[in-house]
């Protein structure tokens, strides 16, 4: 039961730390595109 449970949280970890990666990857196409509209980073 326990080991399903840390499974489980590993899957849910992983899924989450992809969705950052996409986010990220939009984020630095976004920033290529438009080098001047950039707000303080």
């Amino acid at each position: 039961m326990k080991i399903l449970q840390c499974t489980i949280q590993k899957r849910r970890n992983k899924d989450k730390n992809e969705i950052i990666h996409i986010f990220k990857k939009i984020k630095m196409v976004l920033c290529r595109l438009k080098p001047r509209a950039r707000p303080g980073e």
